[in-house]
């Protein structure tokens, strides 16, 4: 929950955008630096890092209903729910 707090902060200042652009960059980089980490404590610390940066779905969802009224906003919240999980099911195969 502290993580979530903290990435409000800067999207009040900033704008939601760039600080989900920010935050999606980071998973990115965390994430493949997991990847190609040797050694266990590297793994550990980039997965942690990647943890710090990943609460950025409260902030897409608020993105969705500031920019959806009452007709279309229940299907921008399922388009948001299935990209999840198509990702979910894709991504392993992709690698």
């Amino acid at each position: 929950p502290s993580v979530l707090l903290a990435l409000t902060v800067p999207a009040d200042q900033f704008g939601r955008k760039p600080v989900i652009i920010v935050s999606l960059t980071g998973i990115v980089v965390f994430v493949i630096s997991f990847g190609l980490s040797r050694t266990f404590a590297w793994a550990l610390i980039t997965r942690a890092l990647a943890g710090t940066v990943a609460g950025n779905g409260m902030l897409i969802n608020n993105a969705a209903a500031d920019i959806t009224d009452e007709t279309n906003q229940a299907q921008a919240y399922a388009i948001i729910g299935l990209s999840l999980n198509v990702a979910q099911v894709i991504g392993p195969f992709i690698g």
